[in-house]
């Protein structure tokens, strides 16, 4: 079989796909030194931990004020298991690189398998049109991080349900499987894909797929069960999912980062405006068939993956827009999801010769332009991004002169990755999403905030609105409440606390490199 003429240009069309798609994904990370999310170096040294303490290790002491050590379990285990080869590379700061190519370059290729489920034409073009589709979707689909993987598994999960006539639960509970093994708090991106693909089937065929929601439902239960300390996982869910949303929605200032906010409109105008018009026009396209078959009552099928197309497209569009800008890559995907069933079947819509030629070179041009300018902006982002080496001093100092599992205050949640990733053997505050920290102990969390937004720096408080009497000695805190034997200063974003540090003879220098100051406690 595998010598027939069709099957040898099959096996030739997927290896140049996926040989284009791992050649992209090494443009991008390669680009600069520089690594888009500094999540990445935690990922990576977590997986180095899993590979040098055992799978089976559930505890996460690197915390001292998060939820995270409490609850002992990890959300992101079956991602760290698959870094785990890439941490044997000698350079680790190559295997993240690496680890990245892997990563873009298998959500090419997973996008491309549910392009081809869905039998769409240009299938192997439009994963390239879908990490390119905006610069802020290429910058979010470049990164060392799980939420890449899962926004093309939720389309494959999707496109099973869609595209047989008798989809295969066992299947799509396993690509849901993956999913949420991956990434356990991102559990609903398949559950949604099966509600809305089931939904649609079932308005235009009457008939109710139960059995395929089951499948993804046994897939999720086991991606869950099948972690150390599962109870603990999904005490971590809650946490970030719900919790995170009642705090969103009280207005409380966790200091999350920008992916967790609506996407503005001066952003969505600069770097959304050319996908947005190809994606408005195939909707509207979409919609006008859609309408036109279904008072026909014909091609059922095709009526199904346009309603269901259109009805996944739109949700993402209005998640970015309101809820979070995180979900942007989702929006992509699904977008040209949308945009390959009307260029497979566009002499469907209208019957002059030239609508299909016409409508394919304008998404074609549209594609053309959008990459380079895509490479061209990615590049512009990553010369302001992670330098790999910004902590290095600070971290490998306290590595080589400090005790195993000395406490050092980080101001900012977010150089925990860093720090970690040289200084494995410290322990550290605050990390990953301020609202484990919130979480663990709100009072805690408020005495931090004012020291990390830079309003005080002598005194801090521990209430969310203070008065004089609230005000607590800063040095006091950090040593008492915290616990801590060491501090990190950084020079430009806590340079007021720098100042009051060099000046308070409580605080003693012992390191500084460009970038960082070091004092004991």
């Amino acid at each position: 079989m595998w010598s027939s003429k069709p099957a040898r240009q099959k096996i030739f069309h997927w290896t140049v796909f996926c040989a284009l798609a791992l050649a992209t994904s090494a443009v991008l990370h390669f680009q600069s030194p520089n690594l888009p999310d500094s999540d990445s170096f935690y990922h990576f040294r977590h997986a180095a931990e899993y590979r040098v303490q055992g799978l089976g290790t559930a505890d996460f002491p690197w915390l001292t004020s998060s939820v995270i050590t409490s609850f002992k379990s990890d959300i992101w285990y079956g991602f760290h298991l698959l870094l785990i080869p890439f941490t044997l590379i000698q350079d680790e700061i190559l295997g993240i690189k690496l680890a990245g190519v892997a990563i873009t370059g298998l959500f090419l290729i997973l996008t491309g398998i549910g392009f081809k489920i869905l039998r769409l034409r240009y299938a192997f073009i439009l994963p390239f049109a879908a990490i390119f589709a905006a610069p802020n979707a290429l910058f979010h689909l470049a990164m060392t991080r799980p939420h890449v993987l899962t926004s093309s598994l939720a389309l494959i999960v999707f496109a099973l349900i869609l595209s047989a006539k008798k989809p295969k639960p066992w299947l799509i509970g396993l690509t849901a499987f993956v999913s949420a093994f991956l990434h356990l708090s991102l559990f609903w991106l398949p559950i949604l894909s099966a509600i809305i693909a089931i939904g649609a089937r079932y308005f235009t065929e009457r008939k109710l797929h139960w059995r395929e929601l089951v499948g993804v439902i046994l897939g999720l239960a086991i991606a869950w069960l099948l972690r150390p300390n599962p109870i603990g996982a999904a005490h971590l869910v809650y946490v970030q999912m719900f919790e995170l949303l009642v705090a969103k929605f009280q207005g409380i200032p966790l200091l999350f980062g920008k992916e967790l906010f609506p996407l503005d409109w001066g952003t969505f105008a600069k770097n959304f405006l050319p996908f947005t018009l190809v994606w408005i026009w195939t909707l509207y396209l979409a919609i006008e068939e859609w309408l036109r078959l279904k008072k026909a009552n014909t091609e059922i099928d095709r009526q199904t993956l346009l309603l269901g197309t259109v009805i996944i497209s739109v949700t993402y569009f209005l998640m970015t827009m309101f809820l979070a800008r995180r979900f942007y890559d989702l929006w992509a995907v699904f977008g040209i999801t949308l945009c390959g069933l009307i260029l497979t079947k566009a002499k469907s819509i209208n019957t002059r010769q030239n609508q299909q030629s016409g409508l394919a070179t304008v998404c074609l041009i549209t594609l053309l332009a959008l990459i380079p300018y895509g490479l061209y902006t990615h590049a512009r982002s990553l010369e302001t991004a992670n330098n790999p080496n910004e902590f290095k001093k600070v971290g490998l100092w306290l590595k080589q002169n400090t005790p195993p599992q000395t406490i050092i205050y980080n101001i900012y949640w977010d150089i925990f990755p860093k720090l970690f990733f040289w200084n494995p053997q410290g322990r550290y505050i605050r990390g990953m999403d301020p609202i484990f920290e919130y979480s663990f102990n709100p009072t805690q969390y408020w005495r931090g905030y004012y020291l990390n937004t830079g309003d005080t720096t002598n005194m801090t408080c521990p209430k969310t609105e203070c008065t004089a009497a609230d005000l607590e000695d800063t040095y006091e805190v950090l040593t008492k409440k915290f616990k801590a034997n060491y501090i990190v200063v950084e020079k430009i974003r806590n340079a007021k606390f720098l100042v009051y540090a060099l000046n308070d003879t409580r605080y003693h220098k012992v390191f500084e490199s460009e970038g960082q100051v070091i004092f004991a406690l």
